[in-house]
């Protein structure tokens, strides 16, 4: 009877072992995830920076009645 239940302990501590390892799988595409995340915040960041500032121009020009010259946008592939 002993040896039964040191088995079923050994059974249960590499399940465990199994079960942590999943984990940290996870663990580490939750990892990767958030930092991909990040980097699509940063590029949405700046292509809204950009925007901002072509709409301010238009903004600036329209009050003074004169058209800026068109800037050179960044395709947000290339950010």
């Amino acid at each position: 009877m002993m040896e039964t239940n040191q088995d079923l302990l050994a059974a249960q501590v590499e399940a465990l072992r199994e079960d942590l390892v999943a984990v940290r799988a996870l663990q580490e595409r939750q990892q990767e995830s958030i930092t991909s995340l990040i980097a699509l915040s940063q590029q949405q960041t700046a292509v809204i920076e950009q925007q901002n500032a072509v709409i301010n121009r238009l903004i600036g020009a329209s009050s003074n009645g004169v058209l800026p010259p068109p800037g050179r946008l960044v395709p947000a592939a290339d950010l």
